[in-house]
């Protein structure tokens, strides 16, 4: 290997390719370059003297173009100083700056936007080249890099401009493989070279989006499950309209009908100009399915009623992010992601926020109101009525079934565990899904007036036929551009027409809150007066266990509360200074739990008739009580992650559970529902939800070792204050050991 070229030391390979190996090399001054050197045959035969030469007088095009250019282009890699050839060596080379590859660039970049920005970058230098008539040939990924925090273009092996001497042979082949233009391979001497830059460009734009390491053959089609842009799902919910006609433009066979690199240029900015607005990108969207659907005339009213026309348009719907909002006919709304086929005879699987839907279409309508009021057009799918499998039918639309074989459904109390009811699990690819009996549903641009009326999630439009939906939205319609007001419009249409409230409901609401109002008046007026002595003293059992209780008082919803307590007079006072963690002192307590219990019901009465003495209407929710606990002996028991693992297994998940430490330190599970019953317990963790799977036999508990870390932490907390602690979260620095060390000490 040679060692030394010029001023600078070769230090090792960094890349080969057919015609260049290139190497990493530094000067005295310890100055870092790349440098390119000439690879040339070995041999003495005439063909290869031939193709040494070609090669040299390339190598010698390549450098002077890139030296002549570089000071008034940025956006190439300049070229710092060269050799045509080196004296000593005899060898043809020249010296870059160092850059990142684009393949490492691309690394750290997620983004579209980013992604987009940099094939801006390259293509903006591309339009520069091209005006001075100058053509690279050779545009692929593997000659872009990233320098000076711009993306650039390298390697001008294959350049070309008008004073050049014709190097192409007539059968020639010149480009990329992967993204070379069609007339390259056959004609490159006489080809439009920037057609076949635009070509190149957009296929490396393509190669970029996709991160994959070589092109598509032919042109861009954007319904391609393979190639389209639409099939990945890092973009589904990305606006690709201007990008996708750019790439199926740009890929045509026929050079002529490409864009020139300054249309390519004006493409790239109008996405991101559109991109990153709604209503913009709303539009272009519109426009593209409304092109797609009708390239002649568009109707204002049309209907599909052949299944595959249905499934067809449902996916180029879900294909379109800001277009693609469907409204339920159950109430709510999803987005539209794809269709196709249901193993159901006559049926379709139609995939909308994550969920599967099986329907029956009867048609599917578009109602237009034309490119200016595109915001009132939609899509209306009607379904035809199919017969239930199970016995439960969800708002008299829809069941809810595990489709375990393809077109068979079954229904499970152990659905949620992917068990059939007798435990066996289902088999691989079973999958939910809703079956709708009947219905319809209504797709709106996400920039509808409609979409932005919250009331209208309520499936009003499911009460409707299509003619009385069409003139439903139609004097919506009206009203929008004839009320001023955007605030009556929208009070007059957030109700839904079926269910108007009239004047006597109204006065019942207003009614409810004058008694609300009375209430928490009287409470206020109230409270300091209430003596609970007696009912106190009957209900403390003086049982002598590991804990005692004090019961707080709390007004639902008073401002800035104060901590309230039953003092140890029987009457309810608060604290000026609010102590952390709580103190016992001047507060009533209880040795007892159930007593406490029995207590706060027993006061809980004694306010209801207070209230019904004076003629107050009692309010369930105004008032509420709470026990506070103390310790004041040590347990006898350190509980396990075994312990744990086991009260979590024997579990039932049929209802809500919540994981507690007792005062002894044993683990238990109880019943989340049950009121008071979280209080009495020293350490408690967050609920879990019935049928989630998070205890019982077919739990995987795979976080058993964290809920153990968690009460750990919790009950030397507890051991710590004397008080109860809810667990929601453990410090991952914690140590088993020390926290176990910690908590020994209040045996």
């Amino acid at each position: 290997m040679i060692e030394q070229l010029g001023e600078y030391k070769i230090l090792k390979r960094m890349d080969g390719g057919g015609n260049g190996t290139v190497f990493l090399a530094e000067n005295e001054a310890g100055e870092k370059v790349a440098i390119k050197i000439l690879r040339e045959e070995i041999g003495k035969g005439k063909k290869i003297q031939k193709r040494n030469r070609k090669k040299r007088i390339r190598f010698i095009i390549e450098t002077e173009t890139v030296v002549k250019i570089q000071k008034e282009v940025n956006g190439i890699i300049p070229i710092i100083s060269y050799a045509l050839p080196d004296e000593k060596s005899k060898k043809y080379w020249y010296a870059m700056p160092i850059a990142t590859t684009i393949e490492n660039k691309l690394k750290k970049i997620q983004s579209i936007e980013d992604k987009i920005k940099g094939v801006l970058d390259l293509a903006r230098t591309l339009e520069i080249l091209h005006r001075k008539d100058i053509v690279h040939r050779d545009i692929k990924p593997k000659n872009i890099y990233f320098y000076n925090e711009k993306y650039c273009i390298g390697d001008f092996g294959l350049v070309d401009y008008p004073e050049r001497r014709e190097l192409t042979s007539v059968q020639e082949a010149v480009g990329p493989r992967a993204t070379m233009a069609p007339e390259m391979r056959y004609n490159a001497r006489n080809a439009d070279g920037k057609k076949a830059d635009v070509y190149s460009l957009a296929k490396t734009l393509w190669i970029i989006l996709k991160e994959v390491e070589y092109g598509f053959e032919g042109r861009y089609e954007e319904d391609d499950t393979i190639i389209g842009l639409r099939s990945d799902k890092r973009y589904r919910k990305e606006h690709l309209v201007e990008l996708e006609a750019l790439l199926k433009q740009s890929t045509e066979y026929d050079p002529a009908l490409r864009p020139s690199m300054e249309a390519f240029v004006a493409t790239l900015e109008k996405w991101l100009e559109v991109v990153n607005n709604d209503q913009k990108s709303n539009y272009s969207e519109w426009k593209y399915l409304q092109s797609k659907l009708f390239p002649k005339t568009v109707p204002l009213h049309t209907e599909w009623r052949d299944i595959g026309s249905i499934i067809k348009i449902l996916n180029d719907i879900g294909s379109m992010p800001g277009l693609n909002h469907m409204f339920l006919p159950t109430g709510g709304g999803q987005d539209v992601e794809s269709a196709e086929y249901a193993k159901e005879e006559g049926c379709i699987c139609l995939v909308a926020g994550g969920c599967n839907y099986i329907l029956k279409p009867h048609k599917l309508e578009l109602e237009n109101y034309g490119q200016k009021d595109y915001r009132w057009s939609y899509f209306r799918l009607q379904l035809e009525e199919i017969e239930p499998i199970s016995d439960t039918i969800y708002e008299n639309y829809r069941e809810l079934l595990i489709e375990d074989y393809p077109g068979h459904y079954i229904v499970s109390n152990l659905t949620c565990y992917g068990r059939y009811d007798d435990g066996t699990k289902f088999p691989k690819g079973h999958r939910q899904v809703d079956r709708f009996l009947n219905g319809s549903f209504v797709v709106f641009s996400k920039q509808s007036v409609y979409n932005h009326i919250s009331g209208t999630y309520d499936a009003r439009h499911n009460k409707m036929g299509s003619i009385e939906f069409r003139q439903y939205i139609g004097t919506m319609r009206q009203s929008y551009y004839k009320l001023k007001d955007f605030q009556t419009f929208l009070n007059a249409y957030q109700k839904n027409p079926f269910s108007i409230k009239d004047e006597k409901a109204e006065a019942e609401t207003n009614k409810r809150i004058e008694e609300s109002c009375r209430f928490d008046k009287f409470i206020e007026e109230n409270w300091s007066k209430w003596c609970f002595k007696k009912i106190c003293d009957e209900n403390n059992n003086k049982n002598k266990g590991k804990l005692e209780f004090a019961i707080m008082f709390h007004i639902n919803g008073a401002a800035f509360d104060t901590r309230k307590y039953v003092a140890e007079t029987g009457y309810i006072c608060e604290e000026d200074f609010i102590p952390y963690p709580v103190s016992k002192e001047d507060k009533y307590i209880f040795s007892d739990f159930s007593g406490t219990v029995n207590a706060i019901i027993e006061m809980k009465e004694f306010v209801k008739k207070k209230c019904s003495d004076a003629g107050i209407l009692w309010q369930e929710m105004g008032i509420y009580f709470t026990i506070k606990l103390f310790r004041i002996k040590p347990p006898s028991h350190l509980f396990t992650e075994e312990e744990i693992k086991s009260v979590l297994r024997e579990g039932n998940d049929f209802r809500h559970n919540r994981l507690v430490i007792d005062e002894d330190g044993y683990a238990q599970l109880i019943d989340s529902d049950l009121q008071y019953e979280c209080y009495r317990y020293p350490v408690f963790q967050e609920s879990y939800d019935a049928r989630n799977n998070y205890v019982g036999q077919y739990a995987n508990l795979d976080d058993v070792n964290e809920i153990y870390l968690a009460m750990l932490e919790g009950w030397l907390y507890h051991l710590r204050t004397g008080q109860r602690h809810d667990i929601d979260y453990y410090d991952q620095n914690t140590e088993t050991e020390k926290v176990i060390e910690e908590i020994e000490k209040y045996y």
